[in-house]
């Protein structure tokens, strides 16, 4: 529950907690079925009461930071460093207060410095938020002379004319001499008169629909797609099956989630909202805690969530809890805090349940990855946990019911009851969130449009996806993973047989860490013993294996599909079921021409039609002849992964120095 680190005031809290608690109250904290009982126990308990009540939300504003931000803004700018001191003025405009004139002046310096950088869009869209937040009035021309000169830069003539005369008009309520009005008047003029440059207009790129959309989505569970199917075992649990042969390539899952969370060294890189890469900061004009890329973003996060956690996440930053206890948070505030506590016995229900089909939960047999209802109904964690760990986790759940009490959540009019019921949501959410989240990554390379050896994927955050978390997990999976914004789109990247498991890799893949280390993993973080194929025969990493030849070929794969010996110098093999397999008849040469063309398009040319082609071709040779694992079959498995994040992924381009 605590970040790696082990700062932050909630590692002591608890300690000094436990020490005060009686073995009984231990017992009763780690045992009663009743959570929210056990929410009321913490709650109501003396030392706990007093240290939460005096809890006092933290926005972060700052208008002496933010003044002297600015200035140092302005010394960078005067030489000339407007990359420098953009980030400045971005500061600036985080810390100040929005109903104080600073936050204005921030939003206009900001703009003058995007625009000498050409960022004419962001800078217009700066001006207004400037105008918007009250700037001075004797100041207001400069903001209509940059902003047509802006329009200017665009290309925009007309618009910027008409900029130019409100910008004249509202000279007569500056305080300028006689003589520098009528400098600014000629200097339009000469504006106006000086041909502009051709800026070059830079294109968004899309995302080929192929490998972000279902085909045709499953009607009960809307984020799957239709050729897969949710059944139970009482020994695997809950797992999804193949209804039907699914073809290489094919969009399995395209969800969105329930909740997430940005990393706290990425909150001023990456939007809180949707999870994109923020060019120019806007920041929440409540917190410090939440950066976004667009005026849009930020207004839709406030309107979804946000306006209920505002003031929260610093606290939880400071608190040293790790991501857990964001996803919580997001969880409950997604949701409608008046819904939430007039149908808490539907959501107590959610939670209690354990369907074998989830969709069976709703009236309309549709389940819904961002309903937190569904985010209730998955696979809890606590009955692994030892005493301790439990009492912990209560704590941290009211805790953070308290923080929301506190905040607008609570501003509906919250009882005791229902903030202890607040408190029991939480921590069925921070229960299920260790075993289901998914990390929401980012492609860090060092080239666009194809892939690169140095490329590595780097975390930007967590992800609950219920739906996502219906599938088993496999060191050997058949469906590669990828994230644009916090959107998960998962692949096959190889064909599934009907009725075979489809199976995720919960970032434990057998080419990349030993079957040792994984299964310590599985075992310690996931509570399960994998026993995929590469685990049960130790397959070797993926830097170990050799290009398939026919001199060192030691197994083939019998056409009965036995995996057969053979000796050095041998040029039959005999299976056991009588069949003699001449080893000259496979064809190499077939093979690695095949994974040559794999990598020139699904990695190069980023043809994923052609590239799909070739990767069908070359797993149905690599799997009639060679018994896994070989080179050649984890080249085709992980060609599709590699397009997937080119093509579609959040990416960085990083100089490599």
């Amino acid at each position: 529950m605590f970040t790696p680190e082990g700062l932050g005031f909630m590692p002591p809290l608890f300690l000094s907690f436990l020490e005060q608690l009686s073995e009984d109250e231990k017992t009763f904290l780690s045992t009663e079925k009743d959570r929210v009982q056990r929410i009321q126990t913490v709650l109501q308990h003396p030392f706990i009461m007093e240290k939460f009540n005096s809890i006092q939300l933290l926005s972060g504003k700052n208008t002496e930071k933010s003044v002297q931000l600015r200035e140092e803004g302005n010394g960078l700018f005067g030489l000339g460093k407007f990359t420098q001191a953009l980030h400045r003025y971005t500061s600036a405009v985080a810390f100040a207060p929005v109903d104080k004139v600073d936050y204005s002046l921030a939003l206009a310096n900001r703009s003058a410095c995007l625009q000498k950088l050409g960022e004419f869009e962001r800078s217009i869209e700066d001006v207004r938020m400037a105008e918007e937040a009250g700037y001075p009035t004797d100041k207001l021309y400069k903001l209509k002379e940059r902003r047509a000169q802006c329009l200017l830069g665009l290309g925009e003539r007309k618009m910027a004319m008409k900029e130019f005369d409100s910008a004249e008009e509202l000279l007569e309520k500056s305080t300028l001499s006689k003589e520098s009005k009528s400098k600014f008047k000629a200097n339009i003029k000469n504006q106006l008169n000086t041909p502009m440059e051709a800026r070059e207009v830079s294109v968004q790129s899309t995302i080929p629909s192929e490998i972000t959309d279902i085909e045709n989505p499953h009607p009960n569970y809307p984020g799957m797609s239709k050729l897969a199917a949710v059944t139970y075992t009482p020994k695997r649990g809950r797992y999804v099956v193949a209804t039907e042969d699914i073809p290489v390539g094919t969009v399995i899952l395209s969800e969105h989630p329930l909740a997430w969370n940005v990393e706290p060294d990425r909150i001023s890189t990456t939007c809180n909202f949707c999870m994109h890469p923020i060019r120019i900061l806007i920041p929440c004009t409540g917190c410090i805690s939440a950066g976004y890329c667009s005026t849009t973003c930020r207004d839709q996060a406030w309107n979804e969530h946000h306006r209920l956690e505002c003031g929260t996440l610093a606290i939880v930053f400071a608190s040293g809890l790790n991501s857990f206890s964001f996803l919580a948070i997001r969880a409950v505030c997604r949701s409608n805090p008046k819904e939430l506590f007039e149908n808490k016995s539907e959501f107590i229900k959610a939670s209690e349940n354990f369907s074998y089909q989830p969709c069976e939960d709703y009236t309309d047999r549709i389940y819904r990855g961002g309903d937190l209802k569904a985010g209730l109904s998955l696979q809890k964690e606590s009955q692994f946990l030892d005493r301790d760990d439990i009492i912990l986790r209560v704590l941290v759940a009211a805790f953070l019911a308290k923080l929301l009490e506190k905040s607008k959540f609570g501003e509906i009019g919250m009882d005791n009851d229902d903030l202890n019921f607040l408190g029991s949501v939480l921590f069925e959410i921070l229960d299920v969130s260790p075993q289901n989240s998914h990390e929401i990554g980012l492609l860090q390379t060092p080239t666009k449009d194809k892939w690169s050896t140095l490329a590595e994927i780097k975390n930007l955050g967590g992800g609950l996806y219920p739906t996502a978390s219906l599938f088993n997990h496999s060191c050997d999976p058949n469906i590669m993973r990828y994230n644009s914004g916090h959107l998960m789109v998962s692949v096959t990247c190889r064909k599934i047989k009907k009725g075979d498991e489809i199976c995720d890799c919960y970032g434990l893949p057998w080419y990349a860490k030993p079957a040792e280390q994984r299964q310590r993993i599985t075992s310690r973080f996931y509570k399960f013993s994998c026993g995929c194929a590469p685990c049960k025969e130790s397959w070797p990493l993926s830097d170990l294996l050799v290009k398939t030849t026919l001199s060192d070929l030691k197994w083939v794969r019998c056409e009965c599909g036995s995996r057969v010996g053979r000796k050095a110098g041998d040029t039959t093999v005999k299976c056991g079921c009588g069949k003699v397999n001449h080893v000259a008849d496979i064809p190499v040469d077939r093979i690695q021409r095949l994974v040559d063309e794999v990598n020139v398009y699904m990695c190069t040319k980023l043809d994923w039609t052609k590239g799909l082609g070739c990767i069908e071709e070359l797993q149905t040779i690599v799997g009639r002849y060679l018994p896994t694992p070989t080179l050649e079959y984890f080249l085709a498995n992980i060609s599709v992964w590699r397009s997937l994040w080119i093509q579609g992924g959040n990416k960085k381009v990083v100089k490599i120095l």
